[in-house]
């Protein structure tokens, strides 16, 4: 996993994305908001009344470094995390990601927005980088984050890798979050371990 993480990592970075950590812990509010009711670990002596359990997903804290950075008048956003989640009795590694507003391109004149297609783009490009095979698209899905008929699965050889797509109107609405805002999350244990490098030995024979 740690492999497949690492390498996962630098080819989000590698197409524009920034990388934020975030602690593990969470409120009970947060992990019931965002990420879909799963059940989750409470702390016995917690710090303060706001941080009393360990996070069940990655998109609170996601959020919250949505909500710090749009403070500061950053419109432009695209971020990704890797790290474990909680349930009663196992963790996960887990990464996911957060994009609104303009995205990089090549022509600097034209900028893009994100979009779903541009999202779908990132994803088999980072995921083809990351394992070096096809990544399959699948819709329409089942999951209450995303706007209906705007989310997708991952999927290598038949193996679910995650989902991404657009968040639902209310889930934006209620919590003062941009409307167009596209989220993914990867279930790292889930992607076939990459091929190890190889060294091949230099040519004994000077170049020509």
């Amino acid at each position: 996993q740690d492999l497949s993480r690492q390498r996962l990592a630098a080819a989000l970075a590698a197409h524009g994305l920034s990388e934020v950590q975030h602690f593990s812990l969470a409120s009970s509010a947060e992990n019931k908001d965002f990420h879909l009711g799963q059940p989750y670990p409470l702390l016995a002596n917690p710090l303060n009344p706001g941080t009393e359990a360990l996070r069940s997903g990655l998109l609170s804290g996601l959020l919250r470094c949505l909500h710090w950075h749009r403070g500061q008048q950053l419109w432009d956003i695209a971020i990704f995390e890797t790290g474990k989640v909680f349930a009663d009795q196992n963790e996960r590694l887990v990464a996911a990601g957060l994009c609104c507003g303009l995205r990089e391109q090549a022509n600097w004149r034209q900028p893009g927005r994100w979009d779903l297609p541009s999202l779908k783009g990132l994803l088999e490009a980072a995921l083809r980088q990351t394992l070096g095979v096809a990544i399959d698209i699948r819709t329409p899905i089942q999951d209450a984050r995303f706007h209906g008929g705007q989310s997708f699965q991952l999927l290598c050889r038949d193996r679910l890798l995650g989902t991404a797509g657009l968040l639902h109107p209310m889930l934006t609405q209620t919590h003062e979050l941009p409307a167009e805002l596209f989220y993914f999350e990867i279930e790292l244990a889930m992607l076939p371990e990459p091929s190890a490098a190889r060294f091949n030995a230099f040519s004994r024979q000077p170049a020509i």
